[in-house]
């Protein structure tokens, strides 16, 4: 594996790369990771091998000086909280990133707290997913508040987060502060929050909300886009 990534490391050809579901060991993975510190050509990276926070460390660092990637695709990996802070850090200062998937990676409230501080921040990331974590009310709360500020997240994926389940105390004041984040935010055109318990007539108000934005953005960019508004669950 040491070889492998030092031949990335010089590479001048490879632009996608999908690497999953191989054994290559905390130190493999590690190494992996450190190309991106140094690779100019990857744009389009699918790494999923249950990557523990440890890797993530050495991820984050690269994020800060990578100027190439534009995908990164980390789902299916063990992330969890402590993973996302430091992945967080990277995605602050990050110019380059469009699309991120972290979906299935046990991210938590924690974890979505320092994800929201670098949304507030990062001005390149169009399309995130979030789905199958561990988000929560409290969770969406502080996505409401990097929704407020963030003006280029066009693409949202919360689905199957518990975010309304009826053991959340605070789920419906933490809903409706949601819906007034989304009332400020003008980029969000496609939004699934699929399986979270929201109930119909909080639905209808982000449906709503997501089609204002849409009609927005055929405004703004002087044609017509696929229409492309929320999956709701049906509660």
């Amino acid at each position: 594996m040491q070889a492998f990534s030092e031949a990335l490391k010089v590479n001048q050809t490879l632009t996608h790369l999908n690497f999953s579901e191989n054994q290559n060991g905390k130190e493999g993975i590690k190494s992996l990771c450190e190309v991106l510190k140094v690779n100019r050509t990857l744009t389009n990276w699918v790494f999923q091998n249950e990557i523990e926070a440890e890797a993530m460390k050495v991820l984050g660092e690269a994020l800060k000086v990578n100027q190439t990637l534009t995908q990164l695709n980390l789902s299916l990996n063990q992330i969890g909280d402590q993973g996302m802070q430091t992945l967080s850090e990277g995605l602050k200062v990050n110019q380059t990133l469009t699309k991120f998937g972290l979906a299935w990676n046990q991210i938590g409230t924690e974890g979505v707290k320092y994800l929201s501080r670098a949304l507030k921040l990062n001005r390149t990331l169009t399309n995130l997913n979030l789905s199958e974590n561990h988000i929560g009310a409290k969770g969406v709360l502080y996505l409401s508040q990097a929704l407020k500020i963030n003006r280029t997240l066009t693409v949202l994926d919360l689905s199957w987060n518990q975010i309304g389940f009826r053991e959340n105390k605070d789920k419906e004041e933490n809903i409706q502060e949601f819906i007034r984040s989304l009332k400020i935010n003008k980029s969000i055109i496609k939004l699934n929050i699929d399986g979270n318990e929201i109930n119909r007539k909080d639905l209808n108000k982000i449906d709503n909300l997501i089609k204002r934005n849409s009609q927005f953005s055929k405004k703004v960019n002087q044609i017509s886009p696929k229409k492309e508004i929320c999956n709701f669950s049906k509660n």
